[in-house]
């Protein structure tokens, strides 16, 4: 079994696993210690945040669906081939390990999984999973720091995490990807798009903070993400009147052949500005030689 704890950088004391005594382990587990407070009320423990559900079907199919995606792409661009660092920030019910073991290009890699989560329930369930070519399971809110050295993480995926912690902490998270990430990592982010939120007139009862397109893309820029690729994930019916009249008909045409999801999608990346959620591609590698495209404007 390959050992990964070489990785770990303890978020209280600061010390490498040799060194700190902070953490309790579980199984492929390890535990840090926090303290929240949330009013006048001080909560401590380790699964003590709120848990926001197991998701519902179709999120899970699109969780799916970005996965196989992008992170083949990411991992052909990727400066190295076998034994990836692959960091899923906030992994909930772990579907990108799920994908990395069951699809046979990645498992060709050999891919080390690093997944983080707020909920130990989760995590208990991640680790059921088998996962033969190495694995790291880390107990602790993101908000709070990651847990891990400089410089480590080859691929980044934080997937319907940003919007659920406030601005300030959302910022704080996107800095600690940078500082664990390598130059030449690339990073996967999903958000909402608070445009829509505001077109929909939905009222949000989980979202802390919603970031509009320019917002985020501006804030990853300062931050020294370079080579920011931006899609859209589906356009809600409410939006469909922003597309140009012959967009409009393009789109009608494709639905009645595809059928209106797939449609939707499809539109979506051609026009992330009015999309549902917003998809964003960070591409570091041969940052000297300019921006590299992927190649994800013609696979998806």
């Amino acid at each position: 079994m390959i050992n990964l704890t070489n990785l770990l950088l303890c978020p209280i004391c600061s010390e490498s696993i040799d060194s700190c005594k902070c953490y309790k382990q579980q199984g492929d587990i390890f535990i840090y210690p926090y303290k929240e407070v949330e009013g006048d009320i001080v909560i401590s423990g380790y699964d003590t945040l709120e848990d926001f559900g197991a998701g519902n079907i179709r999120s899970y199919t699109f969780q799916v669906v970005l996965a196989l995606t992008t992170l083949p792409i990411a991992m052909l661009g990727a400066r190295r081939k076998i034994g990836l660092n692959i960091l899923d920030a906030g992994c909930g019910h772990g579907i990108i390990q799920r994908v990395l073991r069951n699809t046979r290009f990645c498992r060709n890699m050999k891919p080390h999984y690093i997944g983080i989560d707020v909920s130990l329930k989760k995590l208990s369930k991640v680790q059921e999973f088998h996962y033969p070519y190495g694995r790291l399971l880390i107990n602790y809110p993101l908000h709070k720091g990651i847990p891990l050295a400089d410089n480590v993480i080859d691929i980044c995926f934080l997937i319907d995490v940003i919007e659920h912690i406030d601005k300030s902490d959302g910022i704080n998270l996107l800095k600690e990807i940078k500082r664990v990430s390598s130059k030449d990592a690339i990073f996967v982010l999903k958000t909402p798009n608070k445009c829509n939120a505001k077109t929909q007139d939905k009222k949000e009862t989980i979202h802390k903070y919603l970031f509009e397109l320019d917002e985020l893309y501006d804030i990853l820029y300062d931050l020294g993400f370079k080579n920011i690729k931006v899609y859209g994930c589906e356009i809600p019916k409410a939006n469909l009147s922003l597309l140009s009249q012959d967009e409009l008909n393009k789109y009608n045409e494709m639905a009645s052949l595809y059928g209106k999801w797939l449609t939707q999608f499809f539109f979506a990346f051609k026009h992330p500005g009015i999309s549902s959620e917003l998809l964003y591609i960070i591409n570091n590698t041969n940052i000297g030689d300019g921006p590299k495209n992927l190649g994800l404007d013609t696979f998806i």
